[in-house]
């Protein structure tokens, strides 16, 4: 697959419209000459099919090459269409697709003017690989062989860090040591103590950017500010107690203060994510534990093997579900709705949806269902949410979503859907 740069734009400011030239360097590991959006991290150089621009533009929006952020506006290509890990080449450049889409937490001009803004969705994000100098015409190839080692995110949190205040040693410490142990770092962040900003990160981490592993320093322990674990529980699919107890349990033999560390370990769908201490000296104790026996790396083949033995385990105990596992209020709630003659749906991105509602005797509740079979994107992308509106042939306007978690309340919002939001994602700032 090949397509061809139709336009080259940077932004000298953050915050600024970028502007377009016409030609320019690439730098390695750190993207467009001149760029602000430029330096050391995984979003180094955005792309967008020339195509869906211009589909945009004929819905009456009036935008110019880089009124959405993008660096690379290509035709031919399609970018959304590839997993993770794809490469770009042009001429010399070399360019690794790191990240696809984007959060929205402000709208931009764009979409208040049109309602929509595509960057979100259908733009993708690189890190380069090998530099060199584009024009606008060159041609800009597909490269499909991935890296087949574990991509590993690491997350530091620290307040003072994050504003140059204190110098981040235990992040390039896990980047060090990952490393050498045969790893892909595909990233190395550092943000404040936040605990929506932690969510956001562990979401992008996860979702957007694919990575089968991340693993967090700092903000495990008992100050108001430390709140890594409250945002690690709030994004995952299920708990993993047992690496954190025994990273406890095995760090008591270094220091009697392990037992104080909070870190918790979770699955946000099948993405590890691992709450390592803040200090240098407690990364290196927890990893040498975590990695003890696990220098041996797996191919593709090998992953997607354990992935479906895991799926099997679960559809198994899915399977002893009944519909005395329902809960009387919830079952009151949607003969109500059924009865004021409102269509009801099914959006969600497990792929063994349909087999739970069967179990619990829901299997006709429902008008349509879109599940992790159907969707190339789980949420935060609102792919799923748009889908089941397209086969409820409603306005995506005219939809209320009922959320749970603070994904899926983004998903809605991007979509242009009302949010109701319960449980742990009640109080979600998403939330109508």
């Amino acid at each position: 697959m090949e397509g061809i740069i139709k336009a080259i734009c940077i932004s000298e400011q953050k915050g600024t419209e970028k502007h377009p030239v016409q030609d320019i360097e690439i730098i390695e590991d750190h993207g467009l000459e001149n760029d602000a959006h430029a330096g050391k991290w995984h979003r180094q150089v955005s792309l967008l099919s020339y195509e869906k621009r211009e589909e945009f533009k004929a819905k009456g929006a009036n935008v110019e090459d880089g009124a959405f952020g993008e660096n690379l506006l290509v035709s031919g290509i399609e970018f959304t269409d590839y997993p993770v890990g794809t490469q770009f080449k042009i001429g010399d450049v070399l360019l690794e697709l790191t990240q696809i889409g984007k959060s929205c937490h402000s709208h931009c001009a764009i979409y208040h003017q049109v309602g929509q803004c595509i960057m979100p969705h259908l733009g993708v994000f690189t890190r380069v690989i090998h530099g060199g100098h584009i024009c606008v015409g060159n041609k800009v190839e597909v490269i499909e062989n991935k890296d087949s080692r574990m991509r590993v995110a690491v997350l530091t949190l620290s307040d003072k860090a994050s504003v140059g205040q204190r110098k981040d040693e235990s992040g390039p410490l896990i980047e060090k040591i990952m490393t050498e142990h045969g790893y892909n770092v595909t990233s190395v962040t550092v943000i404040a103590d936040d605990e929506n900003e932690i969510i956001s990160q562990l979401i992008n981490l996860s979702d957007r950017c694919q990575n089968d592993l991340i693993l967090t320093t700092g903000g495990t322990g008992l100050s108001i500010r430390d709140v890594t674990p409250e945002a690690t529980m709030k994004v995952m699919t299920r708990n993993v107690p047992g690496i954190s107890e025994a990273l406890r349990y095995e760090s008591m033999k270094y220091t009697n203060k392990a037992m104080l560390s909070r870190g918790v370990s979770v699955l946000r769908n099948q993405t590890l994510i691992i709450n390592l201490p803040g200090s240098p000296k407690a990364v290196k104790e927890s990893l040498d534990i975590i990695l003890e026996k696990s220098s041996q790396t797996y191919s593709q083949v090998e992953k997607e093997e354990f992935a479906n033995k895991k799926n099997a385990l679960y559809q198994q105990y899915l399977k002893q579900m009944t519909p005395s596992d329902l809960s009387v209020e919830v079952k009151e709630t949607l003969d109500q709705l059924r009865n004021k003659g409102y269509r009801l749906a099914i959006g969600s991105s497990s792929k063994n949806t349909k087999l739970i509602l069967k179990q619990l005797g829901l299997e006709n509740y429902f008008d349509a269902i879109c599940d992790g079979t159907m969707i190339q994107y789980s949420k935060p992308h609102p792919e799923v949410f748009m889908k089941v509106a397209d086969l409820l042939e409603k306005n995506y306007k005219n939809c209320l979503v009922v959320e749970d978690a603070l994904a899926g309340c983004i998903a809605a919002k991007s979509a242009s859907m009302h949010v109701a939001a319960i449980s742990s994602a009640y109080g979600s700032p998403y939330a109508d």
